[in-house]
Protein backbone atom coordinates (compact mmCIF):
# COMPACT_ATOMS: atom_id res chain seq x y z
CA UNK A 1 0.00 0.00 0.00
CA UNK A 2 2.91 2.32 0.34
CA UNK A 3 3.70 2.53 -3.18
CA UNK A 4 0.45 3.48 -4.18
CA UNK A 5 0.79 6.31 -1.50
CA UNK A 6 3.84 7.02 -3.41
CA UNK A 7 2.15 7.46 -6.43
CA UNK A 8 -0.39 9.12 -5.20
CA UNK A 9 2.12 12.01 -3.63
CA UNK A 10 4.49 12.00 -7.09
CA UNK A 11 0.86 12.31 -9.27
CA UNK A 12 -0.02 15.40 -7.03
CA UNK A 13 3.42 16.79 -7.80
CA UNK A 14 3.41 16.92 -11.41
CA UNK A 15 -0.06 18.44 -11.38
CA UNK A 16 0.92 21.19 -8.78
CA UNK A 17 3.88 21.46 -10.97
CA UNK A 18 1.69 22.38 -14.47
CA UNK A 19 0.33 25.85 -15.34
CA UNK A 20 -2.89 26.78 -13.68
CA UNK A 21 -4.42 26.20 -17.71
CA UNK A 22 -3.40 22.67 -18.06
CA UNK A 23 -5.92 20.66 -19.81
CA UNK A 24 -6.67 16.73 -19.11
CA UNK A 25 -4.47 15.88 -21.87
CA UNK A 26 -1.24 17.89 -20.62
CA UNK A 27 -2.07 15.98 -17.24
CA UNK A 28 -2.52 12.65 -18.75
CA UNK A 29 0.58 13.18 -20.79
CA UNK A 30 2.76 13.93 -18.02
CA UNK A 31 1.45 10.76 -16.22
CA UNK A 32 2.29 8.75 -19.35
CA UNK A 33 5.83 10.30 -19.63
CA UNK A 34 6.14 9.48 -15.93
CA UNK A 35 5.51 5.96 -16.13
CA UNK A 36 7.42 5.55 -19.09
CA UNK A 37 10.37 6.90 -17.08
CA UNK A 38 10.01 4.42 -14.32
CA UNK A 39 9.24 1.52 -16.39
CA UNK A 40 12.61 2.37 -18.44
CA UNK A 41 14.39 2.85 -14.82
CA UNK A 42 13.25 -0.24 -13.43
CA UNK A 43 14.49 -2.21 -16.52
CA UNK A 44 17.60 -0.70 -16.51
CA UNK A 45 17.63 -1.91 -12.68
CA UNK A 46 16.71 -5.27 -13.62
CA UNK A 47 19.24 -5.45 -16.41
CA UNK A 48 17.14 -5.60 -19.09
CA UNK A 49 18.51 -2.51 -21.22
CA UNK A 50 20.66 -1.78 -24.12
CA UNK A 51 24.60 -0.21 -24.33
CA UNK A 52 24.84 2.49 -26.28
CA UNK A 53 26.53 0.31 -29.33
CA UNK A 54 23.89 -1.58 -29.65
CA UNK A 55 21.21 0.94 -29.50
CA UNK A 56 23.51 2.31 -32.67
CA UNK A 57 23.90 -1.37 -34.07
CA UNK A 58 19.87 -1.71 -34.31
CA UNK A 59 19.18 2.18 -35.52
CA UNK A 60 21.55 1.31 -38.15
CA UNK A 61 20.24 -1.49 -39.02
CA UNK A 62 16.57 0.36 -39.71
CA UNK A 63 18.07 2.56 -41.43
CA UNK A 64 19.78 0.30 -43.67
CA UNK A 65 16.75 -1.68 -44.04
CA UNK A 66 13.93 1.14 -45.20
CA UNK A 67 17.03 2.49 -47.86
CA UNK A 68 16.37 -0.67 -49.49
CA UNK A 69 13.89 -0.95 -52.20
Amino acid sequence: MAKQTNAKQEAKKLIDKLPEAASWDDIMYQFYVRQKYEHGIGAADRGEGMVHDQVKRVFRGMIWESASY
